[in-house]
């Protein structure tokens, strides 16, 4: 990741000749990471654990500044669609050979590795939770608004498909907030039309609740008996460490020293509650200056109001687990910024009176959605 930045220095140098004043917002920030570092210092962390943080931090400022590319996405769903593609073909080859075996030995296989997890609760339904599957969502609302035709309803499908057996229910919920974002901003309806659907949602709603409620009050009862009391007592142990200096935090790299009835956190660097692990580190202060500066890169060039839905799914079903300001935020903030230089190109396009021969040859079932649909309103 690093060596990304480091060749795409030149460009970000370009950007931020364009946009003065955002560069004087990254100056500021990537000022504010740098006492913090020496403020990490002089609380006696570990130096290795201070440059890892500081360097996520400042990357994740940076990352809005590289020059956009389409090869960004297209590289991007390449390597999720092998993600997904895996996730069922694994799903399937669970179902068919371990119906009813002892599985002990694959799930020991990349738990070892540290490559994830695969278990059932019933023997018909394997969850296959495996790095690499963060993205699986998002890759979804990029396919959504980057296609179009029989190219976004497949990769539509295989995306749904692998968010299926990936088994975790933050995905369920960040892809449904973002379904009903899609629908109603690419729909742009009136007040009556909102009222209207909102009521007919409501009542599809209603007739699916009986068969969907089992589903729920399963994931609820597994949920409350394991992932969710694991994620209050994080949640404790971090707010109550951070205690003792609330508003500058407890340094990059800050290890909470404690064990609790759920889990030793003794070296611990990766919480399922990430967001709450940065405040730890950064304070109030700094996390609340860090959240505002995202808010205004985001605003400054993201944009849209699509791609704001995508980037606030993510971010939904990314806080409940640790996929959140990591290397894994880095790249959908560069797709999305990639994403927006699409649509103001199909905006241009748009303006003209003459299309340039190569966009006329282009195939409307490979051709951006948002050339071909108008591209959405930009706030």
């Amino acid at each position: 990741m690093l060596a990304f930045f480091v060749l795409s220095f030149r460009g970000i140098c370009r950007v931020c000749r364009k946009n003065i004043g955002a560069c004087l917002l990254l100056f500021l920030g990537l000022l504010i990471v740098t006492f913090h570092v020496f403020y990490s210092v002089t609380l006696g962390n570990d130096l290795f654990l201070i440059i890892r943080f500081a360097l996520i931090a400042s990357l994740l400022l940076i990352c809005y500044f590289v020059i956009p590319h389409t090869n960004y996405i297209n590289l991007f769903l390449f390597f999720l669609t092998l993600q997904a593609v895996f996730l069922i073909a694994f799903e399937i080859y669970m179902v068919w050979n371990y119906f009813s075996q002892d599985y002990s030995e694959v799930r020991n296989f990349f738990r070892v590795n540290e490559w994830g997890d695969v278990y059932t609760f019933n023997g018909y339904f394997w969850k296959i939770q495996l790095k690499g599957n963060a993205l699986i969502p998002f890759a979804l609302f990029v396919s959504l608004i980057y296609f179009q035709g029989k190219k976004r309803f497949a990769y539509s499908v295989l995306f749904i498909l692998a968010i299926i057996v990936a088994g975790n229910f933050a995905f369920v919920l960040g892809t449904a907030l973002f379904l009903v974002l899609f629908y109603f901003l690419k729909n742009r309806l009136t007040l009556i039309d909102l009222t209207n659907k909102m009521t007919l949602m409501s009542i599809l709603f209603l007739v699916f609740l009986i068969p969907v409620s089992s589903y729920l009050a399963e994931v609820v009862q597994i949920k409350s008996s394991h992932s969710n009391p694991v994620r209050i007592d994080q949640a404790v142990v971090l707010m109550e460490n951070v205690g003792q200096q609330p508003f500058l935090g407890m340094g990059f790299g800050n290890l909470v020293n404690k064990a609790t009835e759920f889990r030793d956190y003794s070296g611990s660097i990766y919480y399922e509650l990430q967001a709450l692990y940065f405040i730890n580190q950064m304070g109030i202060l700094f996390f609340s200056f860090f959240a505002v500066l995202h808010a205004a890169f985001t605003l400054l060039f993201i944009r849209y109001k699509l791609l704001i839905a995508s980037y606030l799914s993510y971010i939904l079903y990314s806080l409940f687990n640790p996929y959140l300001l990591d290397t894994n935020h880095i790249v959908v903030i560069v797709v999305l910024v990639s994403l927006k230089k699409v649509m103001d190109d199909g905006r241009s396009l748009l303006n003209t009176s003459v299309l340039q021969p190569k966009y006329i040859r282009v195939e409307p079932s490979s051709r951006p959605a948002l050339i071909a649909d108008k591209a959405s309103d930009s706030l």
